[in-house]
């Protein structure tokens, strides 16, 4: 509550909406945010208060607005999400315009400037002591969390390969120990411990066998009782992966639909054949999810594990009860029930 509180503040201090903060705030709350999210903002907010004095009064409103904004939009799947949040910033400011042509107008019209420079510098880090000061505040609190103590460092390194959720490991691995490769010496300016943590970060990460679990089915079509499943997997988990398997035992061989929820949320991978066959192909080792309603459900889990352990002898499995109140809702009842009902409240 204290993060959304100091935003808010700021926020309608400078007579911003209340639509425009609900949006910062829903946008920096959303269920993918695990590193870029309040909490970020929150603590670069309180390094500028410990380092601001000098600036002047316009240059500590564009500051703290560029650290507001500077993450409202973020998609791991854009190269564009500092440009993306000045306009997000830019559309914000806009019904400013009523003080056109006023001292008002023309100081806000400096404020962007400064904002979209700082907003910019935060997509590079380019660090140099010619900078404005103030671009060289936002690009330290920015990356002031290569400071702290390495379990806590290497915990953030685990957020955000969270926010990759849709890369597969072996990807968000390479793209990651080239980053830290690329930014050990560029960070020099932050002291040693930041240069030090990236390097021990680089060798973790090259040994590092992150938990992840794979959650197969053909989800044809995916339900609550299925996400219900997903959702106590990430508790376990360090990743998710959501394996829509295509079985040509079934009539139509096909995998259902998935809602964008389930895709913004997890890795979706698609494979036919052998779930044995598809756990192979990954670099990594995966523990088999298998979501169980009953006893009957027991029953036929166990025998089809036994199988998969003569095909697969190393294969690792774990079993999550699904909660009673959805216990009885399965695909094929859902299907069932849609040849006599246009929709089904089963459903996503």
């Amino acid at each position: 509550m204290k993060t959304r509180t100091r935003i808010e503040e700021i926020l309608q201090f400078f007579k911003f909406s209340d639509t425009v903060i609900e949006k910062v705030l829903n946008a920096y709350n959303h269920k993918g945010r695990y590193y870029h999210n309040l909490k970020h903002i929150i603590e670069m907010l309180e390094y500028a208060d410990r380092t601001c004095g000098k600036l002047s009064e316009e240059e500590q409103t564009a500051l703290y607005m560029a650290i507001i904004f500077h993450d409202v939009v973020y998609d791991t799947r854009s190269k564009t999400n500092e440009e993306d949040s000045f306009i997000f910033f830019q559309e914000a400011i806009g019904p400013f315009s009523a003080f056109l042509h006023t001292d008002e107008w023309l100081k806000w019209e400096r404020i962007e400037i400064k904002v979209k420079e700082m907003i910019m510098a935060t997509k590079a880090h380019e660090y140099e002591e010619s900078l404005p000061e103030y671009v060289k505040i936002i690009i330290r609190a920015d990356l002031e969390r290569l400071t702290l103590p390495f379990p806590t460092f290497w915990e953030n390194t685990k957020q955000i390969m969270k926010e990759y959720y849709w890369v597969d490991f072996s990807d968000f691995k390479k793209g990651r120990m080239e980053f830290f490769e690329s930014y050990g010496e560029k960070v020099a300016f932050m002291g040693d411990v930041a240069t030090k943590n990236i390097e021990l970060a680089y060798h973790t990460l090259s040994v590092w066998e992150p938990v992840i679990g794979v959650y197969p089915g053909s989800f044809n079509p995916i339900h609550i009782g299925h996400v219900r499943i997903l959702e106590r997997a990430e508790r376990i988990f360090d990743k998710v992966i959501l394996a829509r398997g295509v079985n040509p035992e079934k009539k139509g061989a096909a995998v259902g639909e998935l809602p964008e929820s389930i895709i913004n949320s997890y890795q979706v991978d698609t494979y036919s054949g052998l779930l044995t066959d598809y756990l192979k192909t990954k670099e990594y080792p995966l523990t088999v999810i298998r979501g169980l309603r009953s006893g009957m459900d027991l029953h036929a889990e166990i025998t089809q594990y036994r199988y998969l352990q003569d095909i697969m002898p190393e294969i690792q499995l774990i079993n999550i009860f699904s909660d009673s109140d959805v216990e009885h809702i399965s695909s094929s009842g859902i299907k069932l029930l849609k040849g006599y009902m246009d929709k089904t409240p089963y459903e996503l």
